[in-house]
């Protein structure tokens, strides 16, 4: 019934809605079994509450959808303040890349919301001096390496600017897209053990947890 309310409320808006209720578990199984069943381009999903994300052992339907989901997964999280009436416009984006093969083919993303929408693109890395600083790489080596990115890549095109952070990564991310007011922070996760869930939480959901836009 809940689904049913929900499909009219998106058909009142023009919007062509089909439900579907999997009943299998894990539930995040269903979901993706049903967006790869349905060709989706994109995975949307909310978080309830703060708690569910400050948990030590994290086991939760949004970080399983955002570690096995084909589909980029868009993310709102409990800071994210409701939607304006109108058109939903992604105009400043903060894309953090790791310069990891996930991070690569997030830029993607980031691509198609540049070329449709004429958003400005901060790309981000964090040095995270605070685990090993005598090992954290140098900032000119680090600007060298974004300044790489952006000439293979045609991000290139969009006037992107450039922000290096020392710190620890969540907080550096969250930070810088605060201070540029943005409206959607794009990410690469990375898949992990199921014993390095247990010990530590992803940048990801710590990103997630304290962001107040949309997380892809």
């Amino acid at each position: 019934e809940k689904l049913e309310t929900l499909a009219r409320s998106f058909e009142d808006a023009g919007i062509k809605t089909e439900t579907e209720l999997p009943t299998v578990r894990p539930s995040w199984s269903g979901l993706l079994k049903a967006a790869e069943a349905e060709g989706a381009d994109l995975i949307v999903v909310a978080t309830r509450s703060k708690a569910q994300l400050k948990r030590v052992f994290v086991g939760s339907t949004v970080e399983e959808l955002i570690r096995h989901a084909s589909q980029p997964v868009l993310t709102v999280g409990p800071n994210v303040p409701a939607a304006m009436e109108g058109p939903l416009d992604f105009k400043r984006i903060v894309y953090a890349t790791d310069f990891t093969t996930e991070a690569e083919e997030a830029e993607q993303a980031v691509l198609s919301f540049a070329r449709h929408g004429g958003a400005s693109v901060y790309v981000c890395h964090v040095i995270d001096c605070k685990a090993n600083p005598a090992e954290a790489p140098a900032e000119g080596e680090v600007r060298a390496s974004l300044e790489g990115l952006i000439a293979r890549s045609p991000l290139g095109e969009y006037g992107c600017e450039l922000a290096i952070s020392y710190g620890e990564p969540a907080e550096a991310i969250l930070t810088l897209a605060e201070k540029v007011r943005a409206d959607l922070i794009v990410m690469g996760p990375r898949k992990r053990s199921f014993w390095l869930t247990l010990v530590k939480r992803g940048v990801s959901l710590d990103v997630l947890a304290g962001a107040k836009c949309p997380v892809l």
